[in-house]
This record gives structure tokens, C-alpha cells and sequence, in this order.
């Protein structure tokens, strides 16, 4: 059956109504080079030429994978919950999840540092979604006004070139 908003309907994002916006250097990908938790598939960021899971830790990067999500419109209690993992850099290297209208399609690079986010999307995730090399769940409590909307969700990983620790998100 058909598992909506995972990674395994198909070997690509588009197969299971994901779309990204990669950066050069570092674009998402989709597969088994990080062991998924279930399933057999799980997202990761790569090195540009497919060379493994890492990120250039000198290089200002921001990478997108997202997808339009239907909130029924009696929702009232909306949770998202996910499992993540990835080291990156504490205030500057990490995991961020926004949600926006349909309208908003994010650009590769943007957010370009720590202190900027996606014009038109709003930050819903901490920002501290790094510096684990285990699986973490994260449980975000989405806003009862999104009840009776089409949204986006955006999934986004943002470095900045001073450093940091592979592997990423």
C-alpha cells in the first residue's frame, strides 16, 4: 500500500510525491546509504558527485525536499513526527522544517546563514535538529490553523562555510 509522505513508494522523490531543490554541493538524495530505521529507503544529504553521505563544511549550502500536505479541516491537534539524525554544527549546520502556502517553492542556498529563513515560509522545527549520530524522533506541534488547508512542507539542510562535523542530515 501506498505509505504517503514516506520513502517507499518508489527509488526517487518525485515517485513518492517529494520534490527537492538541491544545491551543487550538496543535494539531497534517496536510498539505503543510511540505513533507514524502517523501510528501505531514508533522505540524505550527498556530496554534489554522489561520492556518499557528507556535506562541504566551507561552503554556504541550503538543500530542499518538499511536498504539498491536505489538513483535514476538523484537525485540531496536529502533530508532525519524524526520525533524523545527522552531526553538522551547533547554531550553524542543520536540519530545519518550515511550512509555507503552496505557493512558496524554495531556492537553492536560501536560507544562506544561521540568522535568515525562506521568504514567505514559517520556521516550525527548534533549531537545534544536529550533533546526533543516533535517530532522534522529533514531534512538532503544527498550528491548529493550518486545519482545512493545503500547506507545503518544507525539509531543508542549511551550513554555513565555517566548519562543521560529517556526516550531515
Amino acid at each position: 500500500p501506498d505509505k504517503e509522505g514516506g520513502f517507499e513508494n518508489g527509488t526517487t522523490f518525485n515517485a513518492n510525491g517529494w520534490s527537492t531543490v538541491g544545491s551543487f554541493f550538496t543535494p539531497w538524495n534517496m536510498g539505503e546509504a543510511v540505513t533507514p530505521t524502517s523501510g528501505n529507503r531514508a533522505a540524505y544529504i550527498v556530496y554534489y558527485n554522489g561520492a556518499g553521505h557528507g556535506y562541504f563544511t566551507g561552503i554556504n549550502q541550503s538543500s530542499h525536499f518538499f511536498r504539498d500536505v491536505v489538513f483535514h479541516p476538523e484537525a485540531s491537534d496536529i502533530l508532525l513526527t519524524f526520525k533524523w539524525k545527522g552531526m553538522g554544527e551547533s547554531g550553524h549546520d542543520r536540519l530545519l522544517v518550515y511550512t509555507a502556502p503552496t505557493g512558496v517553492t524554495p531556492s537553492s542556498g536560501v536560507p544562506s546563514s544561521p540568522s535568515t529563513t525562506i521568504s514567505g515560509a514559517t520556521l516550525v522545527s527548534s533549531l537545534d535538529l544536529h550533533s546526533s549520530p543516533n535517530f532522534q524522533t522529533a514531534t512538532i506541534n503544527l498550528p491548529a490553523s493550518l486545519a482545512g488547508t493545503t500547506t507545503r512542507l518544507i525539509f531543508t539542510w542549511q551550513n554555513d562555510g565555517n566548519g562543521g562535523t560529517n556526516p550531515p542530515s
